[in-house]
């Protein structure tokens, strides 16, 4: 059975070399010959070449929340926000009278003189912040308090204000803005005492006064600067005490 296979392989070769393409399996029906034992497996070929990407799919539909996670590690401190809006006023609060207290000790002598207000009565003041040119006569306000010894200079006017009769001298010194007049007065009450001018045709315009008063319980001295006058702010002092 094999020499029947080998010749019928030999001649289909032969024929293969003549040019005779017919099938071996003619060649077997022919000869009733049976098939051979299977021959060893080849080589595997060679790995063929990726193919193209496809398509990205849509986003399927978004799932159910999950179960909140653990919680985390503190976050580093954060930077200082800026300052709030300033909240309104609150309410003026309820005024409450406290217990009386206990009736202090007996002071010392004091002496007096023939007014009835203290012997220590002095003071001196100006003004922060420039006045003017002013469009009718004005009061003139001063808001820097440099001593106010008896408490005889009345802050919220700026009168001073006699609390025993006496002899008292007073100082004014002015100075004008640039080129501008000054006119102003001592006021004994409600008229006009003592001028004093700052004549500004060079600059800055600066006068001085001084003045001795007898003086009787209640009179009042303050300044007024006149129509179309203008002040500097700290160089304008205003000074009194009393003498005797």
């Amino acid at each position: 059975m094999l020499i029947v296979a080998a010749v019928c392989q030999e001649k289909s070769d032969s024929e293969l070399q003549k040019g005779d393409r017919r099938s071996t399996d003619q060649c077997a029906c022919q000869s009733s010959c049976t098939m051979g034992a299977p021959g060893i497996p080849g080589i595997n070929g060679l790995h063929g070449k990726d193919g193209a990407h496809g398509m990205t799919g849509q986003p399927g539909i978004q799932g159910p929340l999950g179960p909140p996670g653990s919680q985390g590690m503190p976050g580093s401190r954060g930077r200082k926000g800026n300052p709030g809006v300033d909240g309104l006023n609150g309410e003026p609060g309820t005024s409450v009278v406290g217990p009386k207290g206990q009736k202090g000790e007996a002071g010392g002598p004091v002496r007096f003189s023939r007014h009835s207000g203290r012997d220590n009565i002095a003071f001196s003041v100006t003004r922060r912040n420039k006045l003017g040119p002013v469009t009718d006569d004005t009061r003139v306000m001063f808001d820097k308090i440099y001593s106010n010894l008896g408490d005889s200079f009345d802050t919220r006017t700026s009168e001073f204000k006699v609390k025993g009769n006496g002899t008292y001298i007073f100082h004014l010194h002015v100075m004008s803005q640039e080129f501008t007049e000054c006119y102003a007065y001592i006021m004994l009450n409600d008229q006009l005492h003592l001028p004093v001018h700052g004549d500004a045709r060079n600059g800055y315009g600066t006068g001085s006064t001084s003045v001795i008063l007898d003086l009787a319980k209640d009179d009042k001295i303050w300044i007024q600067l006149s129509k179309g006058s203008a002040l500097t702010n700290a160089y304008t002092v205003f000074s009194g005490y009393l003498l005797q």
